[in-house]
């Protein structure tokens, strides 16, 4: 991998860490979870537009891209920061890394990719561990949060694989810019 892939590579994984604890701080300094999401979209639609626009390529597979970007920017985020209303920064994160486990299978199912030997014990792990999280134990049934957070999971997931299989006629920075488009 060459420096400036590992640069950007750092600013994802950075940004995806703290995107979580700002968000609880927003949620919990009063701000209404619509308006924080609106604002949070609005805000990255601005960025991408910055890098996406000067390429001037034409929106191709519209429909796609608003499937996309309804389900995973508008309906999935607005849950998501619905849900910190409810729940801690910390288990969101943790529901966060189902999202992988559930795009594997959509994948499996949408795009034919293969599962590796592990996936099975590795996913029934996780599940085990997001119920005792989420439950305490199993001292208590999980928080409206945790449900909350739990439904975005497959939401997320298919939009992953539907984004890579739109992907095929689109470019990934007009998926993205798609994305917060719509």
């Amino acid at each position: 991998m060459q420096k400036k892939g590992i640069f950007y590579l750092g600013i994802a994984v950075l940004t995806f860490a703290f995107t979580h604890i700002f968000d609880k701080l927003g949620i919990d300094a009063g701000v209404d979870p619509a308006v924080f999401t609106f604002f949070r979209v609005f805000i990255g639609f601005i960025f991408i537009s910055f890098i996406w626009l000067p390429q001037r390529k034409p929106i191709k597979n519209i429909f796609s891209l608003a499937v996309i970007g309804v389900l995973a920017s508008g309906i999935g985020v607005l849950i998501g920061i619905n849900a910190l209303s409810y729940t801690t920064a910390t288990n969101k994160g943790v529901m966060q890394a189902m999202i992988s486990a559930v795009t594997l299978i959509f994948s499996y199912f949408m795009l034919k990719e293969r599962m590796p030997n592990t996936f099975y014990p590795t996913f029934g792990l996780m599940v085990v561990g997001l119920t005792l999280l989420t439950s305490n134990g199993l001292s208590e049934t999980p928080n409206m949060g945790d449900l909350m957070l739990f439904l975005t999971v497959p939401l997320i997931g298919f939009c992953n694989v539907y984004a890579k299989k739109t992907m095929r006629d689109v470019g990934s920075l007009t998926v993205s810019f798609g994305r917060y488009l719509f």
